[in-house]
């Protein structure tokens, strides 16, 4: 039997043994960004010489089954765990990678007029959420981030929305909208990666349940499209600016144009949503799994 099998079912029994007393906790964000894996789960293959001592484990407290019954636990105790590995390793990669963007974003430098989104721009007290804006720098990292801090598609969205105006002051409700979905859009991604540390993800392995695992993997997968998807309404309406002259010379027009073609596409709660379903899994199923 292959030492990494062995580690596996061994892995295992630990989980079960220490279910019922966790002295695990969730880390810092920092750490946690830190800490998350290169490529794939890589586990420490620990040495074991004899399958005796696995045999003893798998027979505490109950009649030795024969030797075709454990190996038949065994192989789909591994076959689950085999699963699982894959399903992770389908993010795994690609968390790496994301952490590295996101840390890097962290430390640029806002510059000095804050890519247009300021008080001159924007007027206060107009908005709720463009307040939020106006008055956090982390709420507009975050909103840079979204878009990949893509310093040509913020200043050209920025100036489409300055022209924006309405009679009645509803297109400070809509640019609030706009700048309050990048935001939490970012923010969740941000708090899913974090997350899924090279440990969270080891806890995931050794869950009991594949469709948990998948159910993570999905839920993680649906935040980059949630993301992509954004990332592309803010590009069409940038195409739509440039093509459509009538759009450009009267901003009453231009309000209703982003209105109507593009409200109904920002909904900052779905990402918050998914956000939610990936900490109730990983609290439901990994909590009470510690290294």
């Amino acid at each position: 039997m292959k030492k990494n099998t062995i580690y596996k079912i061994l892995k295992l029994f630990k989980i079960t043994l220490l279910a019922s007393c966790s002295f695990y906790s969730k880390p810092n964000d920092k750490e946690a960004t830190n800490e998350l894996q290169p490529n794939h789960i890589e586990l420490n293959k620990t040495s074991i010489t004899k399958e005796g001592n696995l045999k003893k484990i798998l027979n505490l407290g109950q009649k030795e089954p024969s030797n075709n019954g454990k190996e038949n636990v065994i192989q789909k105790i591994t076959q689950r765990f085999n699963e699982n590995e894959k399903l992770i390793n389908k993010i795994g990669p690609n968390i790496e990678i994301l952490a590295q963007k996101i840390n890097t974003d962290v430390q640029k430098i806002e510059p000095i007029n804050q890519f247009e989104i300021n008080k001159n721009t924007f007027p206060e007290k107009q908005d709720d959420n463009i307040d939020a804006i106006l008055e956090n720098n982390l709420f507009r990292r975050l909103f840079y981030s979204s878009l990949e801090y893509d310093e040509n598609n913020i200043k050209r969205l920025i100036t489409i929305l300055a022209q924006a105006s309405s009679s009645n002051g509803d297109h400070y409700r809509v640019i609030g909208l706009i700048f309050w979905t990048g935001f939490k859009i970012q923010e969740s991604f941000e708090k899913a990666v974090n997350l899924l540390t090279k440990d969270e993800q080891r806890r995931l392995m050794f869950n009991f349940k594949t469709k948990t695992v998948k159910d993570v993997q999905e839920n993680f997968e649906k935040l980059i499209q949630e993301r992509n998807a954004w990332i592309t309404i803010v590009e069409n309406i940038i195409s739509d600016y440039d093509k459509y002259a009538g759009i450009r010379a009267d901003g009453i027009v231009l309000k209703e144009f982003i209105k109507n073609g593009y409200e109904h596409k920002f909904n900052p709660n779905k990402s918050m949503q998914i956000l939610m379903d990936i900490e109730t899994l990983l609290k439901a199923c990994c909590d009470h799994i510690h290294y």
